[in-house]
């Protein structure tokens, strides 16, 4: 048997066929919660077993030219008789169908079969012909090396045009990598900011040719989250914990000063390495110091382990926020049980949100509506990786030369429109204080948001599933309601 590394195997799946488919100095200024996602299981791909490794690669094969919604633009999908039919063009997108972070990539096959619904057979851009958009999926196993691989694969053998990534440092920043070292224009959602600069190795001032991302910042938790924290009374004694990998170390780099620098009394022991057991030494600390608030950013099983400890050792701060890693759909309460009520994560949206999405042409609440008819399951901030495709066909759709990749990327620098996270627009000047902190990375909308029962959502009580999410805390976004935190004990 042969000792070469395997490349990935394609396998393509015509998605026209019996579907109905739907972000230290300059760190202390500058934001991060990683997001795995939720789960959105019924939209499968095919996973092929191969030398031990499993590949999935989804071509999203256009279905008849038609629209998801009566609501969206006819100039997403309309073909005039005029236009001259051009080349296919294809769109890579490595993402996590296994491993810890599948539950993700859930939620971004379904934006695919959607965003190819809408496509239908096809779309005039920005050269004025008409083409054919193919989107390519091709698993990562939740693994960085992996989508390292998986991204290098697409470009230089499938010959993409562009890369879509979201959520995460293990699937956004080895494609990045790739998508700069081998010249492929890229577009990426749900990523820490600081991770997605700082992470790969760059400084502040670093002007890269080909990625780009609307993502997050863990300076933004420095606001949200104490909107959220100044409704309940408390000691202002904050423990936090976070694990030893990169989102732990970018988060700490941020919040353990800034939370100190507004007020809060910070005890931040020895993060723990993820998958431990033993939690014994940060719970210990968090009693000592009488820590009514706890923050960080975990996966869900280490949270879980170290919730499950705290319990069991008499630790049960009033406060919890547990970062959209662990809770960024509703599968976590529904694994924690009641005692998730009241604790909160950082979501890049919400189903109260007024945004619409350019290719569909839905609102955020027609989103989620439609995720929900699609695949059973419940809504969450998730719905928002469309982000990532609409921004693409965006872009194509201004690029006059699809065959120059100079072209496309001066589209991309200069993107100024409306996304269901929120508006985007590039032309602004970079400032390290602004919206447009770098380059090449864009702010997005964030939220502080809190697990409640369904009958206490709001605005609108939804009494359809267990678990439902209110916003406590938001920057960027003037004027949208915030509710009172629940001053709950976690029992």
């Amino acid at each position: 048997m042969s000792d070469m590394p395997q490349q990935p195997k394609e396998e393509r799946t015509d998605l026209s066929e019996g579907r109905a488919v739907s972000r230290r100095e300059f760190l202390k200024i500058a934001g991060i919660a990683g997001a795995t996602v939720g789960l959105g299981a019924g939209l499968g791909g095919l996973v092929a077993a191969c030398g031990g490794s499993a590949t999935t690669t989804t071509t999203s094969t256009a279905a008849p030219a038609t629209t998801t919604t009566s609501g969206a633009p006819s100039s997403s999908t309309t073909v005039t008789s005029a236009a001259t039919k051009g080349r296919e063009i294809k769109i890579g997108n490595p993402l996590p169908i296994t491993g810890v972070l599948a539950s993700f990539g859930a939620y971004e096959k379904w934006a695919d079969e959607l965003s190819a619904k809408t496509l239908g057979d096809g779309i005039v851009l920005g050269d004025g012909q008409m083409h054919k958009i193919t989107i390519i999926q091709t698993d990562t196993q939740s693994d960085a090396q992996r989508a390292s691989q998986v991204a290098g694969d697409m470009i230089t053998n499938s010959k993409v045009d562009f890369l879509v990534s979201s959520g995460t440092p293990d699937s956004v920043n080895p494609s990045a990598v790739q998508a700069e070292a081998l010249g492929c224009p890229m577009v990426c959602t749900n990523d820490p900011m600081e991770a997605f600069i700082f992470g790969r190795g760059l400084k502040p001032d670093t002007v890269e040719t080909y990625p780009y991302g609307l993502l997050f910042g863990v300076d933004q938790e420095l606001v949200t989250q104490p909107q959220a924290f100044n409704k309940v009374q408390t000691n202002k004694n904050m423990g936090i914990l976070l694990a030893n990998e990169v989102d732990g170390n970018t988060w700490a780099s941020v919040i353990v000063d800034g939370f100190k620098k507004l007020g809060y009394n910070v005890t931040f022991p020895q993060q723990y390495q993820p998958g431990t057991e033993d939690f014994t030494t940060q719970i210990n600390a968090f009693k000592k110091a009488g820590c009514e608030i706890l923050t960080g950013t975990h996966y869900a099983n280490d949270f879980t382990n170290f919730w499950n400890q705290a319990q069991q050792q008499g630790y049960k701060p009033k406060l919890v926020f547990i970062g959209g890693k662990s809770f960024s759909d509703f599968s976590f309460p529904k694994a924690l049980g009641p005692s998730s009520v009241g604790m909160m994560a950082n979501w890049l949206l919400h189903k109260s949100f007024t945004f619409t999405d350019s290719l569909t042409g839905m609102t955020v609440a027609q989103l989620c509506d439609q995720y929900e008819a699609d695949t059973g399951n419940e809504w969450s901030e998730n719905v928002g990786v469309q982000t990532a495709r609409s921004w693409a066909i965006d872009c194509l759709k201004r690029a006059t030369n699809l065959d120059d990749k100079a072209t496309i990327v001066a589209a991309i620098k200069t993107t100024k429109m409306e996304t269901i996270y929120g508006p985007v627009d590039f032309t602004e000047p970079v400032s390290a204080t602004g919206r447009h902190p770098f380059a090449n990375v864009y702010k997005a909308v964030t939220t502080t948001i809190q697990c409640v029962k369904g009958a206490d959502a709001k605005p609108t009580a939804d009494t359809k599933f267990p678990y439902d999410c209110n916003v406590v805390g938001a920057d960027f976004l003037e004027g949208l309601p915030t509710y009172q935190t629940i001053e709950q004990q976690y029992s």
